[in-house]
């Protein structure tokens, strides 16, 4: 099982996934090199899904399928 989690310096810019079973990271974005700024992140109720801000000149909201590995 893993848990979403976002990170916003350098090289770490995404969201990345932390396994609780045995502590190991994953990335599950890439937005390093991409200007604008990751905000907020949240999981669907049903956990199917993660929902984000990604900032650039003007704010999106992304949706990502999210997969038990």
């Amino acid at each position: 099982m893993a848990s979403p989690f976002y990170a916003g310096v350098d090289e770490r810019v995404g969201i990345w996934a932390l396994s609780t079973l045995d502590g190991t990271e994953r990335r599950a974005t890439d937005f390093v090199g991409r200007p604008g700024s990751l905000n907020s992140a949240s999981l669907s109720t049903d956990g199917d899904y993660l929902y984000f801000a990604w900032r650039e000149t003007l704010g999106d909201i992304w949706v990502m399928d999210v997969v038990a590995n």
